[in-house]
């Protein structure tokens, strides 16, 4: 490689084998959703330090959930951007939350990410809709990124040595904060270089989260060496302690030798470089460092039962297993960091290979380090990358990029208010664009003070959070207003801020100007919330017969049908939808639990077993509901035979 290569970026097509995301739910994301990585208990000491308490949200709500997805797979054109030198070549996805795709070492000729033959969507995130692969970037809230599907704003500048630099930005209205992730690969680099920034917009303290997640191909002599000697871990319900290498007695710096699905939180030092190693048989593959701020890191494992084979298998086409190493601002992913007003965090990443002695990185875990961190000394020293933090920021941070292609208009709509109310616009550096249709009647409430009255069939496009847009709403309209609409989405946005009663009572005016179903899907949530399951159902049914071809809402009415155990009126319903409907796998999956219940079990098995399983496109993470109702026939069959089902001599 002793050729001079000057680096380059490319913006070109590519083809990949991919399902169909098929947009968003029409509803808005208020009804509660399982979060496995919320559901914890903790065994720690005190001094572990852990914000376990902070940050945590009850949904995804403003965004809407991404569920529409199927399985089959076809070739799909994605935009990817190639960042290039003479020692690697980087391609990012700016259409899917900017996912470093690959990462290829063109010294060694090796692929240094897991690269997934396929875009497979999967129900793991916040928003639904996940796919694996490459290095995902985190922000804001547990549970993935809300964007991470989603495009960003995607725009090109250099730095001032000539050195091209992808820039992905954009507005998270959740938090009220701006990311912005600058790339490169200068010409003498052997590491990708992303530099990340992250501001409050905000005059108060707010929760921050932040998780870069790296897939790494998982073979059973992977090895991933870390600067710790404990790690906390999670398991079931509990995060708890162990020393490493060992766990049980098992060296669990080997991915291979965890049993079930875990979480590794490495206790890092505070005084020693941060970084993540995956290592194979020859102790090739690849490094993560960064500079000190991103503190937190991670190992992910699907685990050796079937059930984490089959998540990958379900990820996946014939891509094979792999592991997830991480690296965040906290010290474990149950947490998020306060982060204090009108404040900015920025941190360096670094990502390339590393070729490590066989015998050191298998060998003691002390010697593993000790090489790894000599090797990474001499490919990067620390000192660079807290150098390059300062000096880019005086080089290319606040340049403005050329943007080719946009993100959401929720930035721009930001800017609209903040101009109108005298305020300084957001991350002026960053261009926003113009507003989208989504927004488009949010811009009508700031600039004219109302909002449209439009028709009950459409779907309302977009939804806003946070007191200067409930001020607005409220300030638009009095108690005598008649705009459905209007009331509508106050009463969305009293259920988002938990005041249900209130919520109630904006859906009930809104339903007296014009009835609609997303005003009795309001009701139906806020009487699910608030306990009163009868009435839920009741508003919920109401809201499906006003719009019975909606995906949407007959998910989720039986959903709360089933909760309830409302067996016989599923099926009732289930048989007179029509069939788009029916060939839903949620849907399937509720009558299959019905018919089980209601002592027909041959109907429940016919469904379960139809074309060789039953497939719910977006089953969630941690659900046991296909188990759970397969267990149920099983146990009911054995009843009838006057046999005592035993599950543990049924499984052998």
């Amino acid at each position: 490689m002793g050729e001079k290569m000057n680096p380059t970026l490319e913006i070109k097509n590519v083809l990949i084998k991919s399902a169909n995301l098929n947009g968003e739910s029409s509803l808005p994301s208020i009804l509660p959703v399982l979060n496995v990585q919320t559901q914890k208990s903790l065994k720690l000491d005190e001094d572990d330090e852990i914000f376990f308490d902070v940050g945590k949200i009850r949904s995804i709500y403003p965004y809407k959930q991404q569920d529409l997805y199927d399985r089959a797979l076809n070739e799909k054109e994605y935009k990817a951007v190639i960042l290039e030198n003479k020692y690697l070549k980087a391609m990012f996805l700016p259409e899917l939350g900017g996912r470093l795709w690959s990462l290829f070492d063109k010294v060694e000729g090796r692929e240094l990410l897991y690269v997934n033959d396929c875009i497979r969507f999967c129900n793991l995130a916040l928003c639904n809709a996940w796919f694996s692969g490459g290095v995902e970037w985190n922000i804001g809230m547990i549970g993935h990124n809300p964007l991470t599907c989603s495009p960003l704003f995607a725009a090109t500048l250099k730095a001032a040595d000539g050195t091209p630099i992808l820039r992905m930005y954009e507005y998270e209205r959740l938090r009220n904060v701006t990311y912005q992730m600058d790339f490169s690969l200068p010409e003498s680099s052997k590491m990708l270089i992303c530099r990340m920034r992250i501001c409050n917009l905000n005059d108060s303290t707010i929760p921050m989260y932040w998780w870069s997640n790296i897939a790494v191909p998982e073979t059973k002599h992977s090895r991933i060496i870390v600067p710790a000697e404990s790690s906390y871990y999670s398991y079931w319900t509990t995060i708890d302690k162990t020393p490493l290498p060992y766990r049980g007695g098992k060296d669990v710096t080997y991915p291979v030798n965890t049993e079930c699905s875990m979480d590794y939180f490495y206790k890092t030092f505070d005084t020693k470089r941060k970084y993540i190693a995956a290592v194979d048989k020859d102790g090739y593959g690849l490094v993560q460092t960064s500079t000190r701020r991103l503190k937190g890191r991670k190992l992910f494992v699907w685990g050796q039962g079937q059930g984490g084979h089959t998540w990958q298998r379900f990820l996946t086409d014939k891509a094979g297993d792999y592991s997830e190493i991480q690296a965040g601002l906290g010290q474990t992913q149950y947490e998020c960091i306060p982060m204090p007003p009108l404040s900015t965090w920025e941190w360096v990443e670094a990502y390339g290979a590393i070729s490590a002695q066989p015998a050191a990185a298998h060998g003691d875990w002390c010697d593993a380090r000790a090489e790894i961190e000599n090797k990474l000394d001499e490919k990067l020293s620390e000192d660079w990358l807290e150098e390059y933090l300062i000096s880019s920021k005086k080089d290319y941070v606040f340049k403005k990029g050329k943007v080719f292609q946009n993100g959401s208009g929720f930035g721009a709509l930001e800017n609209k208010r903040r101009s109108l109310a005298g305020e300084r616009a957001i991350s002026q550096h960053l261009d926003f664009g113009e507003v989208q249709s989504r927004q488009k009647h949010w811009l009508l409430l700031l600039e004219q003070g109302h909002l449209p009255s439009p028709s009950v069939d459409e779907p309302p496009a977009s939804y806003m959070v946070g007191n200067h847009w409930y001020d607005l709403l409220n300030s638009a309209h009095g108690s005598e207003d008649k705009n459905w609409y209007a009331w509508y989405h106050k009463g969305v946005m009293q259920i988002s801020n938990n005041r249900y009663e209130q919520a109630i009572n904006s859906f009930k005016k809104s339903i007296e100007m014009q009835p609609s179903c997303w005003a009795y899907y309001g009701l139906a949530v806020c009487r699910y919330t608030l306990g009163d399951n009868v009435k839920s159902i009741e508003y919920i049914k109401l809201a499906y017969k006003l719009n019975p071809s909606d995906i949407s809402l007959a998910r989720d009415m039986f959903r709360l049908m089933n909760e309830n155990e409302c067996y016989q009126e599923i099926i009732e319903l289930y048989n007179s939808m029509d069939a788009a409907l029916q060939n839903d796998g949620k849907l399937k999956f509720y009558v299959a639990n019905s018919y089980a219940h209601t002592d027909q079990i041959e109907k429940a098995e016919k469904i379960l077993y139809e074309n060789g399983c039953l497939i719910i496109p977006d089953i969630r993470e941690g659900e046991m509901s296909i188990t759970n109702l397969w267990l149920y026939i099983e146990e009911q069959k054995y009843k009838k035979q006057n046999k005592v089902f035993d599950i543990i001599c049924h499984y052998l």
